[in-house]
């Protein structure tokens, strides 16, 4: 039986020394400590540690037993056994940016955030729930991302990398998605030169101008497929209140709204099924329950062989765990 860990270092912006010269000095650092998952250190005994990271955290703990992997919660002493995942990063410090479409009114369609950042840092560890929706997720996005670096045969393996959270409002289904990207940001870092979320706001992609709509829809996504084109770019992409689409698309269809949001919905479904080919991986976000009501949002292509994962509300004892942290 043996001990592994995953161990996140932030390293100091201007810190110009290469991280592998950092790697045995946070093991060094590590041994002889006993640890919680989740627990963050600021100061260390190490000179150079001190001088170029400004912090260490110790993520999923895992006790290995017959090549079954066991994720544990309790203290745990590292000793020199211990197997250290270590995965260096740099916080940015920018903050989430908007980003206009054109158009005579300006629309603001999406924010724009380079990944890791500080504004998200903390996020993933301050989620807490019943099940270990979290790892599942993160453990499915980095498999699906895997397959498509290495260009997988898709007729094969369906690695699509389109991940629908549906459940209540309140359950923290957009945080999780947020906290996702970060983590993969940091998880991937030697597999991507940069990461980048894009949040995009569906309720301004219906301009005020008749005819317009699809116009900024097709632009919007024409700078995202820029980005994507860059095979060494991790791209996350969250579309917030996706149903509002579907919603749209379904009253069209009956004659209740005018025939340019139908377009508009269109020409969102037909980016984003386009977007599959690239290397990046699609968060969309549901604030709605599944229901027999609302079944038509299944009917889309690009929604159909997407992963659908629930979010449901905290039980006490997780409401519990929040107040203890």
């Amino acid at each position: 039986m043996s001990t592994q860990v995953n161990v996140e270092v932030f390293v100091k912006l201007e810190s110009p020394l290469p991280t592998d010269g950092l790697r045995s000095e946070v093991k060094n650092e590590l041994i002889g400590q006993s640890v919680l998952p989740g627990s963050v250190l600021n100061h260390f005994e190490n000179q150079l540690l001190t001088e170029h990271v400004s912090s260490i955290r110790v993520c999923e703990i895992f006790v290995i037993c017959e090549h079954n992997y066991y994720e544990i919660t309790n203290k745990t002493a590292l000793d020199k056994e211990t197997s250290f995942n270590t995965f260096f990063t740099r916080l940015s410090e920018e903050v989430p940016q908007s980003e206009s479409i054109g158009g005579d009114d300006d629309t603001l369609a999406a924010n724009f955030l380079p990944l890791p950042a500080r504004y998200l840092d903390g996020l993933w560890e301050s989620l807490v729930y019943d099940s270990n929706i979290k790892q599942e997720i993160l453990q499915y996005s980095k498999a699906m991302l895997h397959y498509s670096k290495s260009e997988v045969d898709p007729n094969i393996i369906n690695c699509n990398r389109v991940l629908l959270l549906h459940g209540p409002p309140g359950t923290g289904k957009t945080s999780l998605c947020k906290a996702v990207a970060q983590k993969l940001s940091i998880r991937l870092n030697s597999s991507y030169s940069q990461a980048l979320l894009i949040e995009i706001n569906t309720h301004s992609l219906f301009s005020k101008y008749f005819s317009e709509s699809g116009k900024l829809v097709s632009k919007m996504f024409g700078k995202i497929k820029e980005i994507a084109c860059d095979p060494q770019t991790l791209l996350c992409v969250l579309i917030d209140e996706v149903e509002s689409l579907t919603h749209s698309r379904s009253a069209s269809s009956n004659g209740s709204e005018p025939s340019d949001a139908i377009r508009v919905v269109n020409a969102v479904l037909t980016h984003l099924d386009i977007l599959k080919s690239y290397p990046t991986f699609l968060l969309l976000r549901l604030r709605m329950l599944l229901t027999p009501s609302t079944s038509h949002l299944w009917t889309e292509q690009i929604f159909v062989f997407s992963s659908q994962i629930q979010v449901l509300s905290a039980s006490i004892l997780s409401c519990i765990r929040v107040w203890k942290n």
